[in-house]
């Protein structure tokens, strides 16, 4: 399908092993080689940064999940039959204290991002393959963000501060009111510039 052996920004040290970095490098180009066109060239693929992450909205997210799921034991314990009632806020406590980082690390570990020199690819999803497109020519927009951990991210479309501020509460790296990204990459700029010149490539072909 015109698939060609690509690099990966991933560092070798945030491997255990090579033989580890080996396997997960070849399973990000598979998923994305499987979604690439006939005659379509893959110029990088690459994954979020994976593990356990933290952000700045954890500050408040942790310690307020942590007095719901406890005022909820204490409601549940206290009320007798009515304490049926506190069960929902002590599941949402004890998920945004604990349960989103779980679901985070997952969905960071079966998401993968590709560029090829027609469009831009998100493959995603733990039990549901879902698999986001955008052509080159037509983005909506294009922008770059980056840490100083290295790690950042591109995105092709304006988010909203509700979107941004809700990514604390999923979790460090998923964020379900996104729009299309790719999030907590390393080298953002590189990948930013990368995509920048496949773009401008693609328009002049295409004219």
């Amino acid at each position: 399908c015109g698939t060609e052996k690509v690099s990966s920004p991933v560092d070798f040290s945030h491997s255990c092993c090579y033989e580890a970095f080996s396997y997960t490098l070849m399973q990000v180009e598979q998923e994305i080689g499987s979604e690439v066109d006939m005659g379509e060239r893959v110029l990088w693929t690459g994954q979020p940064r994976q593990g356990l992450l933290f952000v700045w909205a954890d500050l408040y997210t942790i310690p307020v999940g942590l007095l719901c799921f406890g005022f909820s034991v204490v409601w549940t314990v206290a009320a007798g039959a009515f304490g049926l009632f506190g069960l929902p806020f002590m599941l949402i406590g004890g998920y945004a204290a604990i349960g989103r980082f779980a679901v985070d690390i997952k969905q960071r570990k079966h998401t993968y991002y590709g560029v090829t020199d027609r469009r831009v690819l998100i493959v995603s999803g733990v039990f549901n393959k879902t698999v986001k497109s955008l052509d080159l020519r037509t983005l909506p927009s294009l922008s770059v963000s980056e840490q100083k951990s290295g790690t950042g991210t591109v995105d092709f479309q304006p988010r909203t501060g509700f979107e941004r501020l809700s990514a604390g509460f999923w979790g460090a790296g998923y964020n379900e009111f996104d729009g299309i990204s790719f999030q907590l990459i390393d080298q953002p700029r590189k990948v930013y510039e990368l995509i920048h010149n496949a773009r401008r490539s693609f328009r002049t072909t295409a004219t």
